[in-house]
């Protein structure tokens, strides 16, 4: 069982989840600097720089880009009851 997890009465609150982790990540971003960055995802400097001006840029982006995609996904989700013909 190792790995799994259960959740007892609720579910958490993946947005207050993923602002904490965003959050946390922020206060050690002295430790996270682009060429770090660049490196681990193998691409030059200069390509993450033609996308983003700075770390806390890409990650407002990316969360923009999350909201968008969960927005189309329940937007195209039919409600409980309903079919999709």
């Amino acid at each position: 069982m190792c790995g799994t997890i259960y959740f007892k009465k609720q579910q958490p609150n993946w947005a207050a989840f993923l602002m904490a982790y965003i959050d946390r990540f922020l206060t050690l971003r002295n430790y996270v600097t682009v060429n770090r960055l660049a490196e681990r995802a193998t691409i030059n400097r200069i390509t993450f720089y033609l996308h983003y001006r700075d770390i806390p840029d890409m990650l407002e982006k990316m969360a923009d880009d999350m909201i968008e995609e969960f927005s189309t996904v329940i937007k195209n989700t039919p409600a409980v009851g309903q079919t999709s013909e």
